[in-house]
């Protein structure tokens, strides 16, 4: 058994995001007000179906993978799978043309910004999340976000309300993409106007005395994990798999119940609190349930933290992701905006292999090998 302790460290205000390439939008038309009447800017002349539509949209997303035609085909079907669970779960009652339209727009996207797929639910409802603050911003201000990310922050902060009202985003969405955006163009300014205007929390020191000292074990987390890993729920614990995911919650269990102390706050908000009080929103920290702000707090908790680049994760897995992950950590999967979708945990390392098994929740992949699950994306291991 090994003991990890956190070290005293200062909070870390900028995580650097590089290479981020992404082309312009190509429609200003809100997809997003669900008015009864709804045109398709996707039927062409030969009325050619959606559904081939978006298989020829997901397959030119899916050139540069270097995959067989069998793999490709079974690579539509996941994608289109978790499309359509993503839409079941963040759209109620929705007709079906207009979830087709969601979804062919989430796609048009990724293949104008060179996205790429991980096809679970919540990869797309990040890629819907900054479809929706894109075109607030673009409607409102004229301006890209990834082309004036600093005024976007901004306008997001003190515009949060009508973001959420104009855009069917809940505010912790809106937040959790702030978030996102403050660890691509990170200031003094911005950090003091997110804590003055919406009490984040950015600058506060972690490192609280009654915590200095918490010890974690691994032994009883990786129990933990190997427990209620996959499918499997803890009844204590509420399941926000129906609230964009359930990943980060699951993550911020495991490591709560293997000696990670909680800290306790009024507002959930504020990313300096990471706690679990019951199973109402207003008791639970928005750094232990979303995928942006538990990367905030541990970045600035954890012992050490690795970022990772997509091509190290695909070209060079046994450097720069075997040797500097232990079991017991855990990770943040990160898109080519600069946002985390995901949290996983390192379950138990295959020596033979070179790999580890992985724990997660709202994953549907086999758990077996992290090198495939990480493969090509971007990655922040935490050192726990």
């Amino acid at each position: 058994m090994r003991l990890k302790k956190i070290s005293g460290i200062s909070v870390v205000l900028i995580l650097a995001f590089s290479n981020l390439s992404y082309a312009n939008s190509k429609t200003n038309e809100s997809i997003y007000s669900f008015q009864n009447e709804i045109t398709s800017k996707y039927e062409t002349k030969n009325n050619e179906n959606i559904d081939n539509l978006q298989t020829k949209l997901i397959l030119e997303s899916l050139k540069s993978e270097d995959i067989n035609k069998s793999e490709q085909n079974n690579q539509v079907e996941l994608i289109k799978n978790a499309l359509k669970e993503f839409i079941d779960l963040n759209y109620k009652n929705l007709k079906s043309n207009n979830s087709e339209e969601i979804e062919t727009e989430i796609l048009q996207y990724i293949v104008d910004r060179d996205m790429g797929h991980d096809p679970i639910p919540q990869y797309y409802a990040n890629i819907n999340m900054h479809m929706k603050t894109e075109e607030y911003i673009r409607n409102n201000y004229g301006i890209e976000i990834n082309e004036n990310i600093k005024d976007s922050v901004k306008y997001l902060i003190n515009d949060l309300d009508k973001v959420v009202a104009e855009t069917n985003l809940s505010r912790f969405d809106v937040i959790e993409k702030i978030i996102s955006l403050l660890t691509l163009e990170s200031s003094e300014e911005l950090i003091t106007l997110a804590d003055e205007k919406l009490d984040l929390g950015l600058k506060q020191n972690l490192n609280s005395k009654i915590n200095a000292k918490a010890t974690y074990n691994e032994t009883s987390a990786m129990a933990y994990a190997d427990k209620w890993d996959g499918t499997k729920r803890n009844p204590n614990y509420r399941d926000f798999t129906s609230l964009g995911g359930d990943c980060a919650n699951f993550v911020s269990q495991i490591l709560s119940n293997a000696g990670m102390a909680m800290r306790q706050g009024s507002n959930t908000d504020n990313s300096s609190y990471w706690f679990y009080n019951g199973s109402n929103l207003s008791q639970i920290s928005g750094s232990w349930r979303g995928a942006n702000m538990f990367r905030w707090h541990w970045a600035s908790r954890a012992g050490k933290v690795t970022d990772v680049s997509a091509t190290q994760t695909k070209n060079n897995f046994k450097t720069a992701v075997y040797d500097k992950a232990y079991q017991g950590d855990a990770i943040s999967l990160v898109d080519k905006n600069g946002s985390a979708y995901h949290t996983i945990f390192v379950n138990k390392r295959n020596k033979s292999t070179l790999d580890f098994r992985y724990s997660a929740h709202s994953d549907s992949m086999s758990h077996n090998s992290l090198k495939s699950r990480v493969s090509g994306i971007r990655i922040f291991i935490y050192y726990l």
